[in-house]
């Protein structure tokens, strides 16, 4: 090889060994991901609804119906709505279908693999305070309901493909009703329940509580987590458990697990299997500065994680976010940003989003979809 190309590949490996080089390299900010603009491609109106704020988040099945509960007056928790994927029915489900429960103390409700209906309820028996699952038929009428056989204070839960339950929530240390442990459990559709235990239910707490505020009535969407002060109280520090649970979901995936959402810094996400054992441990990174966590769903091996902004400005019209993460790794895949005029994010397809927006200039309820 010529004495002059030997020169050259010194001078070429010199400058990629360079400090300097590496250094800059390392330095550098990582730039956020862009986000893909959605637009709405296609709109129907629901029939039989008319525009009111909505509760926050909205549930959809496999068939793509969406689960919403759209205010109707001044009490709160109103019954849950089913909109067909077509926009062209609608199903009403009410707590109040047994005569024995108000509605105000069904704050919870989840769908079944096949699309099964349940309300999560409580009610005094006997002097003491039971918890009930309400299973509904496809109409709307109330098919059977199940007792639990233990005390506890359930705050999410979710339906395995098995038909059993998932609960998670807190349960009373001692008699006196002063300090509160995490409560994780699996039950039947006999309400046997069998206690299991996720990796951050950590030792008994003595809470300080203070008034939860009451719900904006101008606001078009209502965070399920803002309670009337009659119904609810929150913890005054927001690393305690019960406010982790309590801000998070519990939602089924199309494999047949539940991932369990804890509104932590890490957006930590727990895949339980219907036995009861911890599949995996997800952890979400935001992408995005000012955004955070809201709601998921999980589908086809992706979990899609609809994110907010904090402070949202009135001169930007994205305020809303997709992020799809891999359900195996936790790695950010793909972003998508969201116009505000597109609605509240319902369901996530592979091929798009669902979204549900109460349009207050016509009155009317209007399911619109955006493709990927």
């Amino acid at each position: 090889m010529p004495r002059s190309t030997n020169l050259i590949l010194a001078l070429v490996t010199l400058v990629a060994r360079s400090p300097h080089t590496r250094q800059s390299n390392v330095s550098r900010p990582e730039e956020p991901p862009v986000a893909s603009p959605l637009r709405v491609t296609n709109e129907r109106p629901v029939p039989g609804l008319q525009a009111a704020p909505l509760w926050l988040p909205l549930q959809c099945d496999s068939r793509g119906n969406v689960y919403a509960r759209i205010s109707d007056g001044p009490r709160p928790f109103p019954p849950v709505v089913k909109i067909s994927a077509d926009a062209s029915e609608i199903t009403t489900f009410s707590p109040e279908a047994e005569p024995t429960i108000r509605r105000e103390n069904a704050t919870e409700y989840a769908v079944g693999p096949g699309g099964e209906f349940y309300f999560m309820a409580g009610r005094r028996e006997e002097g003491k305070q039971k918890i009930l699952f309400l299973r509904y038929r496809s109409d709307g009428s109330l098919d059977s309901t199940i007792t639990l056989d233990t005390l506890l204070v359930p705050l999410k839960f979710a339906v395995f493909s098995t038909g059993d339950f998932f609960i998670t929530g807190m349960t009373w240390v001692n008699s006196a009703k002063e300090t509160r442990e995490p409560f994780t459990a699996v039950a039947n559709r006999f309400g046997n329940v069998t206690r299991v235990s996720l990796p951050d239910d950590t030792q008994p707490e003595k809470p300080t509580l203070i008034s939860a505020p009451e719900p904006d009535s101008q606001n078009p969407v209502k965070s399920k987590n803002e309670r009337p002060k009659s119904q609810a109280t929150q913890y005054g520090d927001s690393t305690h458990l019960m406010d982790e649970i309590g801000r998070g979901e519990a939602v089924a995936g199309d494999d047949g697990n539940v991932y369990v959402y804890r509104h932590t810094p890490d957006n930590r996400i727990y895949v339980v299997q219907p036995n009861g054992n911890v599949l995996r441990t997800l952890s979400l990174r935001v992408p995005w500065p000012g955004y955070s966590l809201q709601s998921i769903n999980v589908v086809g091996g992706r979990v899609a994680a609809n994110l907010y902004s904090a402070e949202p400005k009135d001169d930007e019209p994205f305020s809303v976010r997709i992020a799809l993460y891999d359900a195996l790794t936790s790695e950010f895949l793909y972003g998508y940003s969201v116009p505000r005029t597109a609605g509240v994010p319902a369901c996530y397809a592979p091929s798009g989003m669902t979204f549900l927006l109460p349009d207050t200039s016509s009155g009317r309820v209007l399911l619109r979809s955006a493709a990927f």
